[in-house]
C-alpha cells in the first residue's frame, strides 16, 4: 500500500532488510534502531517497546512524518547486517550527575545523559528530594539505553559530590525495562 512521501524503492530495500535480518537470526534492538534513525521530532516509540523488527519498520513507515527516516532506518539495519562477527564489548555510557540544588539540604538536581558517537544526548534532568532519586534515574537510564549504538553495551557512570558518595548507586537495581534492552547486563560504576 502506498505510504504519502515514501519512496517505493526506499520501502522494498527497508523491509527486503528486515526479512534478510529476520532470516539471520539478527539480534538488535528495535527501540535502539528506531531512536537512532528519527530525530527529536519523531514520535515517541510505543511505551512497550515493540514487538519485533517488523513492527518498527511499520512505525517508521507510518507513524514518522519524515520519508527519510525509512531510509536512515534501512542504513543502520543494513550496517549491522553487514558488520563482521561481534568483536570484544563495545561500550556506550550513561552518565548520571547528581549534585546539590542549592534549594535545601534535601533537593538535588539529577542530570542523565546518554553518549552515542562523542556526542551527548541529554535524557532528563529535575530537581528532586533525595529519596525521590533512585527511582528517577531508573527510570531516565531505560530511556538512556534507546539512544545508544545499537549493540553497544551499557557503562553507567554516577558524578557525585563529595557528600553523596555514600549514596550507594552501586547496589541499587536497574529499572524494570532492563531486562527487555539488552542481553548484556548493565554495567553500574
Amino acid at each position: 500500500m502506498p505510504t504519502p512521501g515514501h519512496r517505493v524503492d526506499a520501502l522494498r530495500r527497508l523491509y527486503g532488510l528486515v526479512r534478510r535480518a529476520e532470516e539471520t537470526g539478527l539480534a538488535c534492538d528495535p527501540r535502539r534502531l528506531y531512536a537512532s534513525a528519527v530525530d527529536a521530532f519523531a514520535p515517541p516509540p510505543p511505551e512497550r517497546g515493540f514487538a519485533s523488527l517488523w513492527a518498527a519498520a511499520a512505525f517508521v513507515q507510518w507513524e514518522v512524518p519524515d520519508p527519510d527516516a525509512v531510509t536512515r532506518f534501512a542504513d543502520r539495519l543494513q550496517e549491522l547486517l553487514d558488520a563482521p562477527p561481534p568483536s570484544p564489548a563495545r561500550w556506550s555510557p550513561i552518565v548520571v550527575e547528581i549534585e546539590h540544588s542549592g534549594a535545601g539540604a534535601d533537593q538535588v538536581t539529577v542530570e542523565v545523559s546518554a553518549y552515542r558517537d562523542g556526542q551527548r544526548r541529554p535524557v532528563g534532568a529535575r530537581r528532586l528530594p533525595r529519596s525521590a532519586v533512585r527511582s528517577y534515574v531508573q527510570q531516565r537510564i531505560d530511556d538512556a539505553c534507546t539512544h545508544l549504538a545499537p549493540g553497544a553495551d551499557e557503562l553507567l557512570t554516577f558524578v557525585l559530590p563529595r557528600e553523596l558518595l555514600n549514596l550507594g548507586v552501586a547496589h541499587w537495581e536497574c529499572g524494570p525495562r532492563t531486562g527487555r534492552r539488552s542481553a548484556a547486563p548493565t554495567r553500574w560504576w
